[in-house]
């Protein structure tokens, strides 16, 4: 009698979801790149290595040079996925590399180099160092929020800055201020859903106490068309 073919256990799925999803799509990338223009081809081999070299965390400096490399190789696909990949990483000595995507003029990598540089500063929670002063850092990203005319990126800005890991006292209200303007400056969904999700972000820090400004400003975000831009 034949043998039966055992069938792989979930556990065992699971396991290797994840590398059989990668080697998919590379494969499926592969199969596309000799059909693409010269310039095409360049920018899906470019991809498919920052793809890798996030999967695979940036181990060597060749992969983080790569993610370096992409996040100013003027592409916006290729750049956002290089800023997302070192966003990734939660390592604050990689701020600095991501910056760059602040200014790009394409508003989806704006976006995600504002929600790549809260990911990096999350190393400082666990003991990371490098990167710059946590001050100089919110200096720059008010910066940029102060500027920014996309409703959808200054939505991700705000919550990036909430999301930063205080500690000084006189910062949490200066943070928690500047939540309360952003409420009274901007109306547009984006801004609303990005102002709540900075609230929420804000809170889980524990030195954090809301005043009733805040707590009524929260609630107005729950009826529609409460905030109205000043």
């Amino acid at each position: 009698m034949p043998r039966q073919r055992r069938m792989p256990t979930p556990a065992v799925i699971r396991a290797i979801a994840p590398a059989a999803m990668l080697a998919m799509t590379i494969a499926a990338a592969g199969l596309l790149v000799s059909a693409r223009p010269a310039h095409a081809q360049q920018f899906t081999a470019t991809r498919l290595a920052i793809l890798q070299a996030e999967d695979t965390r940036a181990a060597t400096p060749i992969e983080l040079a790569r993610l370096r490399a992409g996040v100013l190789s003027g592409d916006p696909q290729t750049m956002r996925l290089a800023v997302r990949a070192l966003g990734r990483l939660e390592r604050p000595a990689v701020i600095a590399d991501i910056l760059p995507g602040l200014s790009s003029r394409f508003s989806e990598v704006r976006s995600e180099a504002a929600n790549a540089i809260a990911q990096s500063a999350a190393g400082w929670r666990h003991g990371l160092t490098g990167g710059p002063a946590i001050a100089s850092l919110l200096q720059t990203l008010r910066a940029r929020l102060a500027i920014e005319d996309d409703s959808g990126v200054r939505g991700v800005l705000i919550e990036a800055i909430a999301r930063l890991p205080y500690t000084d006292s006189a910062m949490l209200s200066s943070i928690e201020a500047l939540l309360q303007d952003y409420g009274g400056r901007h109306g547009d969904v984006a801004d609303r859903l990005g102002l709540a999700k900075a609230y929420e972000a804000f809170v889980r820090n524990k030195a954090v106490t809301l005043t009733a400004a805040s707590i009524s400003l929260l609630k107005s975000l729950t009826v529609a068309g409460a905030i109205v831009p000043a």
